[in-house]
């Protein structure tokens, strides 16, 4: 079942809409749809010859896309129509949703919802690259370059990652690189191209030791593609992009098991570059090329460069945010223990000590994400200490900002255990304080919501479940409940819940619950559909400022869409009642 979620733009600019959108809604007397009550609510929302921000404007996006999405085309177009499509700011709302839902994997109502707007020739390269690469993640290379074909501009940047899709048939990227040969390319282009080719063969079955003739056309192709980078060399000075490419080149060489040429890239083409370009060969590729040929000496003098390698970028926490990406790098090559002992550094050393700059402890609690696959559970418990130890010396409002920036990291890092662990913590350090300590610290005396939040970011429901019961205050409780039934995906405890909650807050747990039992055209799925209306109905809230009612109305609509269930006769009278609601609902002034 395809996501329902509804993501909304975060844009701030505001502007105006075509004037026939501000006509009343005419809806002819017949029965309503939930996409009636969306388009009904978004017009009465905003009254004649008044301005409309960006926002409102994205909100009609959004109904566009699930009237396409349920191949309501016409209701779309006519839709369109009352829109200003000159308006350069819905034609970027639109433009983006179509990007967003190719990105989905919704390819259908992408292309559907650029060609009715007949902005199909309007994406930016950085767009077009993307819906490119939706479909190379569902390993649809034809597609994606059909996506971009009528663009050569946009295209040949792109081809070779194209190219390097075909690797069960590299054959078919040979005859692709050969139908868009252009003198309009540059070498670097065109050697890439031919190293995604060279790739595709050495990595074409059998994986662990490719056929013979294999390795030889992939030699051609490397061979190529040398010569190219070679001659565009001498037309111009070296650059970044050329010695990508040739520490690519050196990468397959070796893989193609032809050592001499490996080496003598690195040694020659690369051998004597500017300092500002010799710095790019600290990498894990050309490490594992001087390892793997047993070149100890340049080995050795190439790590001793990059484990002394500063980031000279401006930034908050420069030092840690060095040392993190040496450490990734390390990691990388691999070079465990070094890694290891340079991340102990950064946890011990002074000149690493993060002091009051909060940011820095988030950091140094990413960093653990590193070392999941290399550390035990005693060993990542004991580097999250060191963290919270440190954070301890600072004054207890830096120490409870720091604790919230590493709890974040180790949730941006899905280090849940760990995130658990922290709240534990901090949920007994937070205990231990009298009230008094806590208003003269400025620290939030009711601090049990921030410990609820944090055992349910770490998905620890159980001991989120044992915060409301002992110390959440009752008339927060149900909604609190709500949301660790929510997450926990129990439909039958949030079922029994949602009675119990304020009738106007009972949309989101409706939602959850549509998205929970309507997997399958059930009698389940059909009955929630009448309880979600049926409380909405009841709730006694607006109908035409309720944007969460909104989305209900979308989930609804692509459910029915998706498992074909048209509306009961008790579904109808319920939406014909909220239709005629809505009509009649005094708006704000």
């Amino acid at each position: 079942m395809k996501n329902l979620s509804l993501p909304l733009l975060a844009i701030f600019i505001s502007g105006t809409l075509h004037a026939s959108q501000l006509e009343p809604i005419q809806v002819p007397a017949k029965n309503y749809d939930v996409y009636d009550l969306a388009q009904i609510a978004l017009e009465r929302r905003t009254p004649q010859n008044t301005r409309h921000d960006l926002s409102e404007i994205n909100r009609y996006v959004v109904l566009l896309q699930h009237l396409l999405y349920s191949e309501n085309i016409e209701r779309g177009k006519a839709l369109l129509a009352r829109l200003d499509l000159k308006d350069s700011r819905l034609q970027n709302a639109i433009t983006h949703k179509a990007v967003e839902l190719a990105e989905m994997g919704d390819h259908q109502t992408s292309k559907t919802l650029l060609e009715i707007s007949g902005l199909q020739n309007t994406l930016t390269p950085s767009d077009d690259r993307k819906v490119a690469q939706s479909w190379l993640n569902k390993n649809q290379p034809e597609k994606a370059l059909m996506a971009l074909q009528k663009k050569p501009d946009h295209l040949f940047p792109y081809l070779p990652i194209i190219l390097r899709h075909y690797k069960d048939n590299p054959e078919k990227a040979e005859q692709i690189y050969l139908s868009h040969q252009n003198k309009n390319i540059p070498t670097v282009s065109r050697a890439e191209m031919l190293l995604a080719i060279a790739y595709n063969y050495i990595h074409s079955e059998p994986l662990s030791s490719p056929p013979k003739d294999n390795r030889t056309k992939a030699l051609g192709y490397l061979t190529e593609a040398e010569g190219m980078l070679d001659e565009g060399v001498k037309k111009e000075e070296i650059s970044a992009k050329y010695v990508t490419q040739y520490i690519e080149l050196a990468r397959l060489y070796q893989e193609n098991e032809n050592r001499e040429r490996s080496l003598s890239i690195l040694n020659h083409q690369l051998g004597t570059l500017p300092d500002y370009l010799a710095k790019k060969l600290s990498t894990p590729d050309v490490l594992n090329i001087y390892r793997h040929y047993q070149q100890k000496d340049k080995y050795q003098s190439l790590l001793a460069t990059l484990a002394t390698s500063k980031d000279k970028g401006i930034g908050i926490t420069p030092k840690v945010d060095s040392e993190l990406n040496i450490i990734r790098l390390l990691l990388e090559i691999p070079e465990d223990n070094l890694a290891e002992s340079r991340f102990n550094m950064v946890l011990h050393k002074a000149e690493y000590q993060c002091n009051s700059i909060v940011l820095c402890y988030g950091k140094k609690a990413s960093g653990l994400a590193h070392f999941r696959e290399i550390f035990d559970t005693k060993q990542l418990e004991k580097s999250l200490n060191a963290i919270l130890s440190e954070a301890e010396k600072q004054d207890l409002l830096q120490w409870y900002y720091a604790i919230t920036d590493i709890y974040q990291g180790l949730i941006d890092s899905e280090l849940y255990t760990l995130a658990d662990k922290l709240t534990q913590y901090t949920e007994n350090k937070l205990a231990s304080l009298t009230a008094e300590e806590l208003v003269q610290n400025r620290i939030q005396a009711d601090y049990y919501d921030t410990l609820f939040n944090m055992y349910l970011a770490s998905k620890n429901t159980a001991q989120a479940e044992k915060i409301v019961s002992k110390f959440i205050k009752p008339a927060e409780k149900p909604n609190k409940l709500k949301d660790i039934y929510i997450q926990a995906k129990n439909a039958s405890k949030l079922h029994a819940l949602i009675k119990t909650l304020p009738k106007d807050s009972r949309t989101d747990a409706n939602i959850a619950l549509l998205e929970l039992q309507c997997l399958d055209s059930t009698p389940q799925c059909s009955q929630q559909i009448t309880d979600s209306l049926t409380d909405l109905k009841n709730s006694g809230s607006s109908l035409i400022y309720n944007l969460t009612a909104g989305s209900l109305f979308y989930h609804i609509g692509d459910i029915q869409y998706q498992l074909k269930m048209p509306s009961t006769p008790e579904q109808q009278n319920l939406i014909n009642q909220l239709a005629k609601a809505a009509l009649e609902e005094p708006l704000n002034e």
